[in-house]
């Protein structure tokens, strides 16, 4: 069902993706497989957000991020802490944006994935820089 989600984005079958992986994460749960119940709700996420459908995006991400929060798989609860910190930043979050993208930064950092936790300090900067220009 997985790959089946993945092409039918690709064919812009958005509502049929989300079907997919929504039964995917479903599988996944009854077999115990909790990572790939959450990648499985992540892309859920990412399609709403691809539909700009932020409110059920940011519920996916949570769902992703509280099936992780049990598991030792820091730097996918890393992932998933970075799209919620997306959608918190396009819906106009930024504080909650900023805590989400800290979660991440530390989770990056002590997991040595230094390029993620690069990226997600510059994406902290641009967000405190644009606050602040606001003001």
């Amino acid at each position: 069902m997985n790959n089946i989600g993945h092409i039918q984005v690709v064919l812009g079958w958005y509502d049929e993706a989300i079907l997919s992986f929504a039964e995917s994460a479903r599988i996944y749960k009854k077999t115990g497989s909790p990572i790939e119940q959450s990648r499985q709700l992540g892309n859920v996420g990412s399609v709403y957000r691809d539909q700009k459908n932020y409110k059920e995006a940011l519920v996916s991400y949570q769902q992703a991020i509280a099936v992780l929060e049990n598991e030792d798989h820091p730097v996918d609860l890393a992932d998933q802490y970075g799209n919620l910190a997306y959608i918190q930043t396009l819906t106009g979050k930024s504080d909650d944006a900023i805590l989400s993208y800290r979660k991440a930064k530390i989770l990056y950092i002590e997991n040595k994935e230094k390029n993620k936790a690069d990226m997600v300090r510059k994406n902290i900067d641009t967000i405190l820089s644009l606050s602040r220009e606001a003001r």
